[in-house]
């Protein structure tokens, strides 16, 4: 793994990566040569048993990738959030840790590795992100089984101005959410739990729909065990929020707009879809009233996450199909 500018986004592969190299199924080096200019990580590989080797770059970005140095020079690339992605979807991932990551060591080599190429900038960019407060959360601290109260968690970020660059993608989000907090207040009353995460913007825009819930992430994942039933939203520029993942690991029963972009796995019978607020009422009124049918979707999520979607699971498949 090449120790390259480093971002929130980053997390979820590195902690597949660092697992895998404590369970002693990989060995995970860290590299400062040369390598195309560029975002997203930049993996070196090589199966000893085939004696074969590739790079791979990996895209975790929020939007569908441009024309790259590193997609091109690539023998491989697993993508988040494209359409018809070049090379392998990655899958559904959120920011976490595996505990095994070298941060202070990463530090030291990217910071090497940045000066030489004279890219202060970027160095700045990863120690911000390898040490942003709060810290990532271990994988550990997302999982649980399958269980809760029959109610429903909703709770979302108001997207500002400054975070897109397409207004009218940035409406179209916004105004989804608010009108499923809306429904899901007048259809569950107490069984309903969220709405808008405060902020500046959330509170101008949207003062009536704001979560009374407990915003930090340890709160926030307390929030999400013990309620059964949790609901997604397409994010910006159509991506897989990383609230999938999240909520896979919690073992939820979750309800989620369709995805657009493509993913790796199966998750029918995991994921009910809707495509209006109606749908999405109307899926909810079932999981909570039908508790065999939200427990077998719970233990699928339960499923899914622990041979798919876990960090370490993800990185071995995608490693798997490059050299099956």
């Amino acid at each position: 793994m090449r120790v390259d500018a480093f971002s929130i986004h980053h997390w979820s592969i590195w902690c597949g990566l660092t697992e895998l190299h404590h369970k002693g199924v990989i060995e995970l080096g860290y590299i400062t040569g040369p390598a195309p200019a560029g975002s997203g990580l930049w993996l070196q590989v090589e199966d000893r048993e085939q004696r074969a080797q590739k790079t791979i770059w990996v895209d975790i970005s929020d939007r569908a990738p441009d024309a790259s140095a590193r997609r091109d020079a690539a023998d491989s690339s697993w993508v988040r959030n494209a359409v018809d992605p070049i090379g392998r979807p990655l899958g559904f991932v959120a920011p976490m840790r595996s505990g095994f990551e070298p941060v202070r060591r990463y530090v030291a080599r990217s910071a090497i590795a940045t000066i030489r190429a004279r890219r202060s900038t970027e160095l700045r960019g990863s120690i911000s992100a390898l040490l942003r407060k709060p810290f990532v959360l271990p994988v550990g601290d997302f999982e649980a089984d399958p269980g809760g109260a029959p109610a429903i968690v909703f709770q979302v970020r108001a997207w500002e101005p400054h975070e897109s660059k397409d207004p009218n993608d940035r409406h179209r989000v916004n105004d989804v959410r608010a009108t499923l907090i809306r429904q899901l207040r007048q259809r569950f009353g107490d069984r309903f739990t969220g709405g808008f995460t405060p902020s500046v913007y959330a509170n101008d825009t949207y003062p009536d729909l704001l979560t009374n819930a407990p915003i930090d992430r340890s709160s926030y994942l307390h929030l999400i065990r013990q309620n059964a039933v949790v609901i997604s939203s397409t994010g910006l520029h159509g991506s897989i929020p990383w609230k999938i993942a999240e909520y896979l690991a919690a073992s939820r029963a979750i309800v989620s707009e369709p995805f657009v972009n493509k993913i790796p796995c199966s998750v029918s019978n995991v994921i009910e879809f809707y495509t209006t607020p109606d749908e999405c009422i109307s899926a909810c009124d079932s999981l909570l009233t039908d508790a065999a049918l939200r427990n077998e979707r719970q233990r699928a999520a339960h499923d899914l996450w622990h041979t798919q979607v876990r960090p370490d699971q993800l990185v071995l498949a995608r490693l798997a199909e490059e050299f099956e």
